[in-house]
């Protein structure tokens, strides 16, 4: 984090600075992300809560810390889809500058053409800089957070189908916690196809740009 973010956060300043496209929304988007970091990932870490079944404070003790670390996993997923928010409008910004230059006459001795391509050119290396380092950033993480979504939605899709580990519903005491094994595996899929639709979104939109 140290060693990339900086350089990355430089590397956007930079691109804003020759291109003047800093977005006054951006402090906006990451609200809205941070807000629907919340709203995705809470309820299902209550509904976890509720679903546990063992009196055992040390048992409880260490699935809340692995909800803690589902957590964490989630707060990465989307500071990764901030950043790559921001890189994303610069590259739109980018590509409208492109866009005026391809409409108008270029002249090889007009000066203003010729300064113009400079600072696209400088722009384009800014933002090829910081997509090395926002890949430098959460490459691995990504990878393996995909896996391990891949792998929970199908182990829980395998255990809405063919059956898993089995409560008998009768001797649950809790209203809150007599919901079919079938029925929790799917929204525990649901859950884990989302982030890695909305993961897979993200990555398209700045590899499209």
């Amino acid at each position: 984090m140290h060693k990339c973010l900086p350089p990355l956060m430089k590397a956007i300043s930079n691109v804003d600075h020759i291109l003047n496209t800093k977005n006054d929304r951006d402090a906006l988007w990451i609200l809205t992300f941070s807000f629907l970091l919340v709203l995705i990932s809470w309820p299902y870490q209550l509904y976890s809560i509720i679903m546990v079944t063992t009196n055992n404070w040390t048992a409880f003790l260490i699935f809340s810390l692995n909800l803690y670390n589902n957590f964490s996993m989630i707060a990465c997923e989307f500071q990764f889809i901030s950043l790559s928010w921001i890189v994303k409008t610069r590259f739109v910004g980018l590509n409208e500058e492109l866009r005026e230059f391809g409409l108008s006459i270029v002249v090889d001795t007009d000066e203003a053409a010729l300064n113009k391509i400079s600072r696209i050119k400088k722009a384009y290396r800014g933002l090829h800089e910081g997509c090395v380092h926002l890949s430098a950033l959460y490459g691995f993480q990504l990878l393996m957070i995909l896996s391990c979504l891949s792998l929970c939605a199908m182990f829980n899709l395998y255990f809405a189908i063919f059956g898993g580990f089995k409560r008998d519903l009768a001797t649950v005491a809790n209203q809150a916690q007599q919901v079919p094994d079938a029925m929790n595996e799917v929204i525990w899929s649901l859950y884990y196809f989302g982030r890695f639709f909305f993961l897979c979104v993200a990555a398209g939109q700045l590899v499209e740009q």
